[in-house]
């Protein structure tokens, strides 16, 4: 049994909040970040960004729930990426002059989605809605190792690819360096 761990933003009441306004009309899809697609540098330019006061983290609390991370989480991802699984948009500078700190902060989109969630161990809440059965929540995550690349160090469960699961080894690397600001899930892998 292999294990991944399911990744997230932590919240503090303390923690910096980037606070991000756009209009549809404007911009490229927010979760286009997330997509196979690159986006570019110029994808951020019509986004407005306001930062609030509060504690910066390596992973950075903001209103698009995008993976803002510290260049100290940057690196250390540029190290596990083995494919062209990552990719790392740079703040704009807008945002960098209402905080200093956030210079190197970028926005982290994941690239790689992987086909691999165990449907029949994992307990799943279905939508059964005009576009079709999809799933809307899963309540207990079990994936497939063998659907799951080796060198695969970070990725997206295609089936349901709003969460971001990492290689065991990748989350003790980034356990190891005390980064602030995320959350570990442990999940299995039969």
């Amino acid at each position: 049994m292999s294990q991944y761990y399911l990744i997230d933003r932590s919240f503090a009441l303390s923690s910096l909040v980037v606070k991000i306004d756009y209009d549809f009309a404007e911009v490229i899809d927010p979760s286009t970040i997330d997509s196979p697609l690159e986006v570019g540098s110029g994808f951020l330019k019509n986004y407005r960004f306001r930062v609030g006061p509060g504690e910066l983290h390596d992973m950075q609390a903001n209103t698009i729930g995008w993976k803002i991370v510290s260049p100290k989480l940057v690196r250390l991802l540029k190290e596990f990426a083995i494919h062209n699984e990552l990719e790392f948009v740079p703040l704009p500078e807008q945002s960098i002059a209402q905080n200093h700190g956030l210079k190197g902060y970028c926005v982290l989109g994941i690239k790689e989605q992987v086909r691999c969630l165990n449907i029949e161990q994992s307990e799943v809440r279905w939508s059964h809605g005009p576009a079709g059965k999809h799933i809307l929540a899963i309540y207990k995550w079990v994936l497939r190792s063998d659907c799951i690349p080796a060198d695969c160090n970070i990725f997206h469960v295609a089936e349901y690819p709003v969460v971001t699961v990492v290689s065991h080894k990748l989350a003790y690397a980034m356990s190891s360096m005390q980064l602030s600001g995320i959350t570990y899930e442990e999940i299995p892998a039969l």
